[in-house]
Order: structure tokens, then C-alpha cells, then sequence
């Protein structure tokens, strides 16, 4: 049924959500102002006050209507309760699993009602049920059109069109809002549709933030940046969390978050970090500042350095999407850099290790070993993708592309040596440098 979908909560009062503060009615005889750029309005009858819904019905919306209205008070209904359904006093209760009006099904009674109108008036005693009801039926509202009356306090025309729903307050002021989940959120601030309501209610601001200014999370569960003790919906760029230097990017004074609760933003943004206004790196809706190496944007490959986009970098780096290093030049990977072509390939840091490194299409290569014949003209042992110099004093029986096998010592082809050398308690026999089984 469309209500268990929609339905509030059934401890919960009618929430109304907006774009920071809530808005909580009191039984009180004083109207203070609202606040502007709330966060959540909240309409909670107290105990003791009267609440009356009254629902304007077509003959087609009758059958459904009763089914969405027996799902809420089967579930909220305990005991007997003398409620007043279109003028005329009825006793409500549940009995196994259907709602019953004296000895009528809810239903039934709803599908015999001649008129299109169904008024619900829960007296003053029922105190808690008067909470809980007037909760479930603003759910009901987005579904029929209908007045929520709370000691005289009219909410009036809750209507859909093409999924927009509006609402009309005292009759005169209308705002739009859509549902998501099991909110009503409002298109625009409605500080003022509350300004001009009749002498019975109280609206008080409640705080949903800490601090007045600064990221925080708010009692909604989401995390805000806020100013002056409000929302800060005009600032979308980089604000600084805490004294530890962490920065995060904020976009209408929301911090993203995905399904799971998690900060989702991640990218390249444009803005500023501690005064320096750059390119930066974001992940889990933090600048990644103590980030270095590459990442691959929406247009392409990106150098990162400390989190900043540099675009003057050469030399090796990480792409942890590749698992792979690359050689990169004026903050590019040059994919045409091979090994071969170079005097004894590429400078970096590999691994945590600085050394020379062998290169094919711009990636280094630490899955090969090999001897391989540079640019020079001199044949290197590249181990592991580390091209072999003669400081790192390298022996060992190495192939070439051919599969042959050669006889290196000291880093450097021993072609002219010929007899048993024993590596690693192996004896091999060399002719000019070619082991011979």
C-alpha cells in the first residue's frame, strides 16, 4: 500500500523539512517570527490539543483512501476511542487487524459514505494519539487533498502535480515541496508562511547546529557549513574543518554524502586551500593534500602534487587505478617514452626505491627483466624494471628478447669472458659472454 511508504513514523509528529533551525508548535498564546533558511519545520501538536483532518475525496479515490487509512490506524489504534467521524461520534478499534467504527470496517463505512468529504476529529484527551495521528495523516495529505486544523490552524490544499506537491497556509500563502523519503521538503524558505498564524501557537527556533560558524553536523545527521548559526546555502567552494589543516568541499553549504552516510564528492575542483586558489584533488569530500601522483580526471590523466594539480612536473609517478607507474612530463604521462630509446631510462622513485627505470609507451615496466641494448649502444640488465648502472655493481645470467642467456657482472655484458662462472651455487658455462648448456 502507497501509506507504508510514506508514513512518518508512527512515534513521529508531521515533519515538515526545509532549506537551519526547526520550528516546533507549542500550545502558547504568543507568535514569534520564524528564522530564515531553516532546515526542518517541524508541526508537533502537544498533548491535550484538539486536532481535526478533513479529506476531500472523488468517487475514484474512495476504495483507496480507506485502504491507506486502515494501514495507519490499524497500526495506531490501542483500546477503544471515541473519535467524531463527519459530525457524528464513533467508537474506533482495532480487531484483528481491521479498523473498526462501532461495529463497521473503516472501510466499509468509507465506501458507504453518499458525500466526498470524511472529517477525523480526535479530541483534546486523547493526547498521545493526537500526536501520533496528526503525524500520520500529513503523510496521507501528499496522496488527498485535505485541511489539518490544530486548534483552529489551518493547513490547507496539499496537492500533486506531476509529482510537485503545494501547500496553502491560514488559506493564503502557498509554497511547493516534493517528498523525499519521510520529508517534505520545501522549494524556497517558508519562515513567512508561519509570521501571520492565529493567536494559538507558539513558533520557537530551534537550533540544529553546535557552533554558530563552521563545518559541523547537524542534528538531521547531515553535515553543514554554517554562519552566523544558519545554513550557508550561498557558498559552495573549500572550507576548513578543523585546526588539523583539513579542508572539504562544500556545495551550497552541503557537504555531499552518498546512500551510506559517506562524503561523496570526489575530483578535480577549482578554489582555494589555505590561500593558494589552484585545481585540488578531492576524495571522500576531502582535499587530498597529502596526496601525490597521478589520477584520471573526466578529461584525462592529472599530475597531483601535495593535492594541487601541478602541470610542471616530470618525472615518475603512481596511478593507483593503473597500479602502474608512469613517466610523466609538464604534468602529462608521455605514453611515446620507451626504454630503448633513452641512454639508461627514466629517473624516479619506484616503490619507495630512487633508481633508473626501463620504460615501454611511458609505463615502467617491474615485471620485466632483461637485457636490453640502450640507446648508447650499451646493453643494461633491466631487473625488475631497474635499469642496471655500473654503480649498482649487478651480476647475474640475464636473457635477451631472443631468449638467450648472458653473463653480466658488475652491471656491465661480459662478452668477452669465456669459461664457468657459479651464481647463486649454479655453475654455468660462458662462451663470449652466451651461457652454452
Amino acid at each position: 500500500m502507497r501509506i507504508r511508504k510514506i508514513a512518518l513514523g508512527l512515534a513521529t509528529a508531521f515533519v515538515l523539512a526545509a532549506p537551519v533551525s526547526g520550528v516546533a508548535f507549542d500550545n502558547i498564546s504568543v507568535v514569534e517570527a520564524a528564522t530564515v533558511d531553516m532546515l526542518s519545520t517541524r508541526v508537533t501538536p502537544t498533548a491535550g490539543v484538539d486536532v481535526a483532518v478533513t479529506f476531500f475525496l472523488t468517487d475514484q479515490a474512495k476504495a483507496q483512501f480507506a485502504i491507506d487509512l486502515d494501514a495507519i490506524l490499524s497500526l495506531t489504534l490501542t483500546g477503544q476511542k471515541q473519535v467524531v467521524i463527519n459530525d457524528v461520534q464513533k467508537t474506533a478499534y482495532v480487531s484483528e487487524g481491521d479498523v473498526y467504527l462501532d461495529e463497521t470496517k473503516l472501510v466499509d463505512y468509507i465506501a458507504q459514505t453518499t458525500g466526498n468529504v470524511f472529517e477525523i476529529e480526535w479530541p483534546s484527551g486523547l493526547s498521545a494519539e493526537s500526536v501520533k495521528l496528526f503525524g500520520d495523516f500529513g503523510a496521507l495529505a501528499r496522496d488527498y487533498a485535505c485541511v489539518i486544523s490544530v486548534e483552529g490552524i489551518g493547513f490547507s490544499d496539499f496537492k500533486a502535480e506531476n509529482g510537485v506537491y503545494s501547500v496553502k497556509v491560514n488559506q493564503t500563502d502557498t509554497i511547493n515541496y516534493t517528498i523525499d523519503g519521510n520529508s517534505i521538503v520545501f522549494d524556497d524558505d517558508c519562515s513567512d508562511l508561519f509570521e501571520n498564524l492565529a493567536d494559538v501557537a507558539t513558533i520557537k527556533v530551534e537550533s540544529v547546529f553546535k557552533n554558530a560558524d563552521g563545518i559541523q553536523k547537524a542534528t538531521d545527521g547531515k553535515w553543514y557549513l554554517a554562519k552566523d548559526g544558519v545554513r550557508n546555502s550561498a557558498f559552495t567552494g573549500f572550507a576548513q574543518y578543523d585546526k588539523n589543516g583539513r579542508w572539504f568541499y562544500v556545495q551550497k553549504g552541503v557537504l555531499p554524502m552518498d546512500e551510506e552516510g559517506n562524503f561523496s564528492t570526489k575530483g578535480i575542483y577549482k578554489g582555494t586551500v589555505d590561500g593558494v586558489t589552484a585545481d585540488w584533488f578531492v576524495s571522500s569530500g576531502r582535499v587530498q593534500t597529502e596526496f601525490t601522483g597521478l589520477y584520471h580526471a573526466s578529461n584525462g590523466w592529472k599530475m597531483i602534487v601535495d593535492g594541487k594539480v601541478s602541470t610542471t612536473y616530470s618525472g615518475i609517478a603512481y596511478a593507483a587505478e593503473k597500479k602502474s607507474y608512469y613517466y610523466v612530463q609538464n604534468g602529462k604521462i608521455n605514453f611515446s617514452v620507451n626504454g630503448q630509446d633513452t641512454i639508461n631510462g627514466k629517473y624516479g622513485t619506484v616503490d619507495g626505491k630512487t633508481a633508473y627505470w626501463y620504460t615501454s609507451k611511458g609505463r615502467v615496466v617491474t615485471d620485466m627483466t632483461r637485457l636490453i641494448k640502450f640507446s648508447n649502444g650499451v646493453w643494461r640488465a633491466v631487473v625488475n624494471g631497474q635499469v642496471m648502472l655500473k654503480s649498482d655493481k649487478w651480476t647475474g645470467i640475464i636473457e635477451k628478447a631472443s631468449g638467450k642467456k648472458y653473463y653480466v657482472k658488475d652491471s656491465v655484458l661480459q662478452s668477452k669472458f669465456t669459461g664457468k662462472v657459479t651464481i647463486k651455487g649454479v655453475t654455468y658455462n660462458i662462451v663470449r659472454g652466451v651461457v652454452v648448456e
